[in-house]
């Protein structure tokens, strides 16, 4: 439908929009998910200013690209951008064809669709979880099928499709972002009205249960000494090869809240996936070497970092947002959402 592409290109327009590199339209389709646009206004610009291709993410270290990532969430994202990076410097840029896209690790189909789409200009439709729902709406089903999307282009008119798909699979997203919301429709002003058969009407989809969430309750030891300050490299799971600050049980958490130099610190909140942890942190200075000794159970196992660098370690968010507490703040601005 002209109209779609009409109302799409009157938008103000996306400071990456009519950008139509492989490795930067890969970048934005893979930091969009599960990332807020008012994030990615800010987002985006950095990571680009600090690897302007992807032969300078190749380069890189693990390390590096997950400190870029810090405060995104999903970490996972990070890594295999990274895993990819390397894949691409030695073996180039996949065919532009889905198949070929979807051997990367992390592309799934609506990723290499949009891929394939706004970089190569593909006519491939890609259908993420606003997309599903603009589709539901426009049939006026209460569940989503696959079959769905060569009916919904041939309503979008199948040859203005395959010159426009960029143009027409942006303008859904953005649609599904503003006018086709899950909770809020403003249907006089959707360019698709007229082919919709559940215009007016929200509550057509099949509404999803709510997740249960597990509460965890974290304490931390902070051990500060002279300009140091000890830290917990992690190695698996969430944040993997990513650094937090010390944990232990509650315990022997109780036995250092009577140390010298005990101070507790603010209680923290850290939501993401099914999730919800509880940090207690608890800060123990120590000045005195014969002290420190009497830790060494727990510090053997951890790195001691200088204070001054530990803005150069990628630290999940609510970590280093405790240590910003502590060291008075970082000047690193994280842009920090909920995960």
């Amino acid at each position: 439908m002209q109209e779609l592409i009409d109302w799409f290109q009157s938008l103000e327009p996306l400071p990456w929009q009519n950008d139509r590199d492989p490795y930067k339209v890969y970048i934005l389709e893979i930091m969009s998910q599960q990332t807020t646009l008012s994030v990615m206004m800010k987002r985006y610009p950095s990571w680009i200013s600090t690897f302007p291709s992807i032969d300078s993410i190749a380069a890189a270290s693990e390390e590096d690209v997950l400190l870029a990532w810090e405060g995104l969430g999903y970490y996972q994202r990070a890594r295999n951008i990274y895993t990819i990076a390397k894949f691409i410097k030695e073996h180039g840029f996949p065919e532009p064809n889905l198949s070929s896209w979807l051997q990367l690790p992390g592309v799934g189909r609506y990723t290499a669709a949009a891929i394939l789409s706004r970089a190569y200009n593909k006519p491939y439709l890609a259908v993420d979880v606003n997309v599903k729902r603009i589709i539901m709406r426009i049939f006026g089903v209460s569940s989503y099928d696959q079959g769905l999307e060569e009916k919904f282009i041939a309503l979008l008119g199948k040859n203005l499709f395959d010159k426009y798909s960029s143009d027409m699979n942006q303008g859904l997203i953005r649609l599904g972002q503003s006018l086709c919301k899950k909770k809020e429709i403003i249907c006089k002003e959707c360019p698709l009205m007229k082919i919709c058969k559940s215009a007016g009407n929200i509550s057509c989809l099949n509404v999803s249960t709510k997740k249960t969430i597990e509460r965890r309750d974290k304490y931390l030891v902070i051990i500060s000494f002279n300009e140091y300050i000890y830290i917990e490299k992690i190695e698996s799971g969430v944040g993997k090869n990513m650094y937090r600050l010390p944990l232990v049980d509650y315990e022997l958490w109780q036995t250092f809240l009577l140390e010298p130099g005990a101070s507790l610190l603010s209680k923290r909140k850290h939501s993401y996936t099914k999730y919800c942890d509880y940090l207690y942190p608890l800060y123990i200075e120590i000045k005195e070497m014969e002290l420190l000794q009497r830790f060494d159970n727990i510090t053997k196992h951890l790195i001691a970092c200088n204070k001054k660098k530990l803005h150069e370690r990628p630290f999940l968010s609510s970590y280093r947002i405790i240590i910003d507490e502590l060291l008075g703040g970082g000047g690193k601005d994280l842009f920090l959402e909920d995960q």
